[in-house]
C-alpha cells in the first residue's frame, strides 16, 4: 500500500440526503486504489449507510470509522434578547465512534435527536445536555467554522466562544479535537488563528479536514445539481 498522506474524516455519502453524491461502494474501491487505511464517514444527521459501509470498507481492508455530522442546538434561541423572539439556526458537531460503548452512546444520541428535543418545535438537534450524559467512547470534531465556537468567533463574540471551547473539553476531555478546513472559504480564513491559539492554550490537539460531498472534479456539476433540485 502507499504511504497516506492524509486520512479523511468528513466524508458524505448519498446517505447525506440531498447533499452528498458518493455511493459507498465507488468510494471504498478509490481508497483501496489509492491505498488509503482509513476513512470515517460522517454523514448529515443519520448513520443509515452504517452497516453497509461497515463491511464494504472491511471486505477490502479499509478501517471504518464511523461517525455521524450532528446539529447542536444554538444557545441564542432561549436567549430573547439575542434571538429575537426567533429560532436561531442549529451549530454542527462531528461525533466519530471509538467503541462499542461509543456506539451504543451514538445511537443513544440519534434517538434524543430526533424524539426528545422536537416537544417545542424545533427542528431536529442535539443539546448540551444530551452531550453531557451520553459521550463516553465518542470522538467530537469541533466542525471548523460551521461549529458553535466557529459561529461565535465570526460574531466577534470571542470569550464565548473560549468558554464554549472549555465546555467541550470538560465533556469531552482528551477526545476533543480543534478541526480547521483549507478549503478556500472566507470564513475559514477567519477563524484558523483563534482556533490554533484555542487549541494550544488549552492542550487540544488540532485536526486538518477536508468535508467531502463528492469524488472528484468530474462530479461537481452533477454535485451542483443535487443541492439545487433540494
Amino acid at each position: 500500500m502507499k504511504d497516506p498522506k492524509f486520512v479523511h474524516l468528513r466524508v458524505h455519502t448519498a446517505y447525506s440526503l440531498a447533499e452528498g453524491a458518493i455511493m459507498l461502494p465507488t468510494l471504498i474501491h478509490k481508497l483501496h486504489d489509492m491505498g488509503v487505511p482509513a476513512v470515517a464517514v460522517t454523514d448529515s444527521s443519520n448513520m443509515f449507510g452504517g452497516k453497509a459501509f461497515s463491511k464494504y470498507a472491511s471486505d477490502e481492508g479499509i478501517k471504518p470509522i464511523m461517525g455521524c455530522q450532528f446539529l447542536l442546538r444554538n444557545a441564542d434561541s432561549d436567549d430573547l434578547m439575542r434571538s429575537k423572539g426567533k429560532e436561531q439556526e442549529p451549530d454542527k458537531i462531528v461525533l466519530l465512534v471509538m467503541n462499542a460503548e461509543g456506539y451504543g452512546n451514538i445511537m443513544k444520541l440519534m434517538k434524543r435527536f430526533y424524539l426528545d428535543n422536537t416537544e417545542k418545535g424545533w427542528a431536529p438537534q442535539l443539546t448540551l445536555q444530551n452531550l453531557e450524559d451520553f459521550n463516553a467512547g465518542l470522538i467530537a470534531l469541533t466542525a471548523g467554522a460551521e461549529g458553535t465556537v466557529g459561529r461565535l468567533l465570526l460574531e466577534n463574540r470571542k470569550q464565548e466562544a473560549e468558554d464554549f471551547t472549555l465546555k467541550l473539553k470538560e465533556i469531552f476531555q482528551d477526545r476533543l479535537y480543534m478541526e480547521i478546513s483549507r478549503i478556500g472559504t472566507e470564513k475559514e480564513r477567519l477563524t484558523e488563528e483563534a482556533f490554533i491559539d484555542l487549541a494550544y492554550k488549552y492542550d487540544i490537539p488540532p485536526v486538518a479536514t477536508n468535508e467531502v460531498f463528492f469524488l472528484d472534479e468530474d462530479m461537481y456539476e452533477a454535485h451542483d445539481a443535487l443541492v439545487c433540485i433540494s
